[in-house]
């Protein structure tokens, strides 16, 4: 089975937790069946309180994940 998923990047909502259950909200309303984030920034500004957005909106998580190299 395939799961569609929204990404967080670029938006602005993800950068306040204050939104977070409108937004959720929002991208499950939308159809999706989780999101994509940058732990670092959207997921660590309050993880219980991301958590319990996602299972309130009964969204998926996927973590991006960057590698860089200077090579």
């Amino acid at each position: 089975m395939m799961l569609i998923g929204k990404s967080l990047w670029g938006c602005h909502e993800a950068g306040d937790p204050d939104k977070w259950d409108s937004l959720f909200s929002s991208i499950k309303q939308e159809g999706y069946a989780g999101i994509e984030t940058i732990c670092v920034f959207d997921l660590n500004l309050d993880p219980q309180r991301f958590r319990a957005c996602l299972d309130l909106h009964g969204l998926k998580l996927v973590i991006q994940i960057h590698t860089a190299s200077d090579w």
